[in-house]
C-alpha cells in the first residue's frame, strides 16, 4: 500500500487550507500544525506550509522542507501545489544545514563532516540521511525508505537500498566511527540514533542577522 504523504500547515487563511487539503487529498493528508501537536507526532511531516511571518512549530524536524506564502497577495493554487510537489520529491534543495549528533550534515552541499573529516555524499545517500532525520529516533522500514527515496521507480528492490545504506556506513566511519549513526535493528529497519538539530550559525550567519 503507497504511503501518503503528511503536510502541516500553520497561520494560513482557512479558505486556502480547505482547498489545499482538497486539491491534495489523492496524494496527501494535510493537518494543521496545533492538531498534529497533539498527537505528539508533528517532527515526522514531509512538508510545512506556513504563512510567511507566522510563528513555527516548535518541535518541527529540521530536515522538513518549509513552503512559507504571503497570504496578503493572490496566490495561484495551481502554483501553490507544484512547489509542494518539488519541495517533497526533491527536500534536500529545500532545507538547511542541521545537526546529527556530532556530525554536521549539509545536504545542499551534499556532504557530512565531523572536525577535519568530510566525505562526499550521493543524491540518494542524501535523501537516506534526510529521511531518516526526519524520523530521526524512530525505525523505518525498508519499505518506507524504497517509497520515500526511489518513489517505486521499478527495478529498485531492499538490495539496492541495503547497497546504498552500506556505502553511506562507510562513509560515516571515515570520519572516525560516525557509521553508529545509522542503526539497523533485527527486523532490517534503519534509523538515525542521535539526535538532530539545527546547525549553530556561523561567524558570517549570527553577523547578518546582529546587523538586521
Amino acid at each position: 500500500m503507497k504511503t501518503r504523504d503528511k503536510i502541516i500547515h500553520c497561520g494560513l487563511p482557512p479558505a486556502l487550507a480547505r482547498a489545499l487539503a482538497e486539491a491534495l487529498a489523492p496524494h496527501a493528508a494535510l493537518d494543521t500544525a496545533e492538531s498534529t501537536a497533539e498527537s505528539a507526532d508533528e517532527n515526522t511531516a514531509d512538508l510545512l506550509i506556513h504563512a510567511a511571518g507566522s510563528p513555527l512549530p516548535e518541535r518541527l524536524s529540521p530536515a522538513t522542507p518549509r513552503l512559507g506564502i504571503e497570504t496578503g497577495r493572490t496566490q495561484r493554487l495551481g502554483t501553490i501545489l507544484r512547489r509542494c510537489r518539488q519541495m517533497m520529491d526533491s527536500p534536500a534543495f529545500y532545507i538547511d544545514d542541521m545537526q546529527i549528533g556530532d556530525a554536521l550534515f549539509q545536504p545542499q552541499e551534499k556532504i557530512i563532516s565531523a572536525g577535519e573529516s568530510t566525505a562526499s555524499l550521493t543524491d540518494k545517500e542524501v535523501d537516506i540521511l534526510v529521511y531518516l532525520a526526519r524520523h530521526a529516533g524512530k525505525t523505518l522500514r525498508r519499505e518506507d525508505l524504497l517509497h520515500r527515496v526511489w518513489r517505486y521507480q521499478s527495478g529498485v528492490d531492499t538490495h539496492t537500498l541495503e547497497t546504498h545504506v552500506y556505502r553511506l556506513r562507510q562513509k560515516l566511519a571515515a570520519l572516525g566511527g560516525f557509521e553508529n549513526l545509522l542503526a539497523t535493528d533485527d527486523d532490517g529497519g534503519y534509523k538515525i540514533a542521535a539526535p538532530v538539530t539545527p546547525a549553530p550559525a556561523t561567524d558570517a550567519a549570527a553577523a547578518d542577522i546582529a546587523s538586521n
